[in-house]
């Protein structure tokens, strides 16, 4: 009788090769449309004027899009090829393997019952070096199914429009140039929060609580850990795997997500230069997080909880996303009045603590209203904070937009605010649980 010692190597190699055979039909098929997309501006060959310049524009911005897609068809296949070679090799290296615990349980059987003690403890011996041998290969194919995944994720990602109230596109995407992986691969080795600038799109509560993570050595030593580099054919970083935890929609499962950025939001998070009236942003760590939490939600850069998207938030799911663990609140309390607000003694101490011991602390204004500007320094509604330092006296704060409105030339967005004018102005405070330590930080 064959007894399976080990373990089954999960994954039907048969069925992974239909899928790609299938993709690639698909890809083929999308090569002779992109073909015919090409001569469309063709058939309008005595347009002038406005309407050939507004035709040419939206044709190319359309073509764009359909090269980019033919690519990610390309690159698709391509993915589902590796990690099927992977699997191929580790249900050959498991069958080897398995092949080896019977020869090992057929010699057992044969040896005389003198020598059974001590031949049985040489075959647990055995047998144990061959399961921790299967699980290496396990480890080696999970590992190789989540690079893939995060490959065909990202080459076969549609990102939804998503219009502002400028006019502009949140959900507009443009490549890392090498500039800009040259740049990111320096400030993995310092991480600083200052760099974390919000753009259009209405994800604060996000980058407030990357901030917040950034805000110890612990932080950034997980951050660290969380980003590594993309490989493209050339041999050069054309991007970035960031991994995160994604909670299910429908069953609430978290699961870990590894997930490729090679583009990042046009109009989104980055490092903001301002030269007289004239603000830049260029892509930065918090550009690799806003791209990567995009991705992971099918509304892209439209509204959370109406749409899926990842405008508008809370710190509890950013802070879920990027570390895996979970969050607690505190709020103000009204004072004999609607005008006065405090934090409780006990509120106030757990705020003290959880900054001082390194956690990732936001805060968030009243969702309506006017706030009093404090110090030239205009306060936002419905906007979240990072929580730098505290003590019994005062607080440290920066806004996520990297400024906050001064007369003057605009600063960093970092400003200090006592308890009482924090407590009126700043209605919840949230941390999240502690990080584990880091190994090599």
């Amino acid at each position: 009788m064959s007894l399976s010692l080990l373990t089954e190597a999960p994954g039907a190699p048969a069925a992974l090769f239909t899928l790609q055979y299938d993709l690639d039909k698909l890809r083929r098929h999308l090569q002779d449309t992109c073909e015919r997309f090409a001569s469309i501006p063709r058939l309008a060959p005595e347009w002038k004027g406005r309407a050939q310049k507004a035709f040419r524009t939206s044709h190319l911005k359309a073509q764009a899009q359909v090269d980019s897609t033919e690519s990610g068809f390309i690159d698709g296949v391509e993915a589902i090829g590796r990690y099927l070679e992977c699997l191929e090799d580790t249900h050959r290296d498991i069958a080897l393997l398995e092949e080896e615990a019977q020869e090992a349980f057929s010699r057992l059987n044969s040896v005389s019952a003198r020598e059974y003690d001590a031949a049985y403890r040489a075959y647990e011996r055995k047998l144990e070096g061959l399961r921790a041998q299967a699980r290496a290969l396990l480890d080696r194919l999970d590992e190789c199914g989540q690079t893939q995944a995060a490959i065909l994720w990202e080459a076969l990602h549609n990102e939804p429009d998503s219009w502002g109230e400028n006019g502009l596109n949140h959900g507009d995407r443009k490549p890392l140039t090498e500039a800009d992986v040259r740049r990111i691969m320096k400030d993995l080795e310092s991480l600083d929060m200052s760099k974390v600038d919000q753009g259009e799109i209405g994800d604060c509560y996000m980058l407030a609580t990357l901030a917040g993570v950034l805000n110890s050595p612990e932080g950034r030593a997980f951050v660290r850990k969380q980003i590594e580099p993309h490989y493209g054919r050339n041999g050069k970083i054309d991007g970035f795997f960031v991994t995160l935890y994604d909670r299910h929609f429908l069953t609430g499962e978290v699961t870990t997500r590894k997930v490729l950025v090679r583009d990042v939001y046009t109009h989104g998070v980055g490092e903001r230069h301002v030269m007289g009236k004239h603000v830049t942003y260029v892509p930065s760590i918090g550009s690799l997080y806003e791209t990567a939490y995009g991705q992971i939600h099918p509304g892209g850069t439209r509204l959370s909880y109406i749409q899926r998207g990842i405008k508008g938030g809370f710190h509890a799911d950013a802070y879920e996303a990027i570390t895996g663990l979970s969050s607690v609140s505190v709020a103000s309390e009204n004072v004999g009045d609607m005008e006065n607000r405090e934090y409780a003694p006990l509120s106030k101490q757990e705020i003290i603590n959880a900054v001082n011991n390194g956690q990732a602390v936001t805060t968030q204004t009243q969702l309506s209203g006017e706030l009093k500007p404090h110090d030239g320094k205009q306060i936002s509604t419905a906007h979240v904070y990072t929580v730098i330092s505290a003590d019994e006296e005062n607080l440290t704060l920066r806004n996520p937009w990297g400024h906050n409105n001064e007369t003057g030339e605009p600063k960093d967005g970092v400003f200090i605010i006592s308890w009482g004018e924090y407590a009126d102005r700043f209605v919840t405070t949230s941390w999240g649980e502690p990080l584990p330590p880091q190994s090599g930080s």
